[in-house]
């Protein structure tokens, strides 16, 4: 807890301005993997219009059984349909992890050749004045942390405003009046 530790709150909240150039750094270490990451967006985008074919037809095979009387032998193409729809999301999911996890990687590797580098440049003058964990702690944990900013983080930035508009667009001009 911030309360009880001797850190003061000021020491541990970043100001708004170096947050904002630590942002900026790391999107343009993002930018060599900017295939990756587009491809990982695609599929999440294709995943949520997947996902909102199977509601539709999911809800149409309810309004079917319920209101119209319809028998479960009369829903076996839409049955089928709805097991195609989660088959092709699931593939959809696995290959924008794929994507998100290699664009994750290639950004890890190139962040941690660069730390690397600038190591070495710095000679063992420099590195002698820090504990050897600290430099651990920075080459491996935190550099591995961008695999997860870079594969889930920024994908999930773009797909948490695409998808909500996305489902607007469908579903406004099929039922404006609520």
């Amino acid at each position: 807890m911030l309360g009880s530790s001797p850190i003061k709150r000021s020491q541990v909240v970043m100001s708004r301005s170096k947050e904002k150039r630590a942002y900026q750094w790391l999107m343009k270490q993002a930018q060599p993997a900017r295939n990756g990451l587009a491809a990982s967006m695609i599929l999440g985008v294709l995943n949520g219009l997947l996902l909102m074919g199977q509601a539709a037809l999911l809800a149409d095979m309810i309004h079917q059984m319920v209101m119209e009387k319809a028998l479960r032998s009369d829903l076996s193409h839409a049955c089928l349909w709805a097991a195609l729809l989660m088959v092709l999301r699931g593939g959809c999911h696995w290959a924008r992890e794929m994507c998100g996890f290699h664009a994750g990687t290639q950004v890890r590797h190139t962040v941690r050749k660069e730390l690397l580098d600038k190591l070495r440049v710095l000679g063992p003058l420099v590195l002698a004045e820090q504990p050897a964990g600290s430099w651990s702690s920075i080459v491996v944990d935190q550099v591995e942390e961008l695999q997860e900013f870079v594969a889930h983080y920024l994908p999930q930035m773009v797909l948490a405003a695409a998808i909500p508009l996305l489902m607007l667009l469908v579903v406004f001009p099929n039922n404006w009046i609520v």
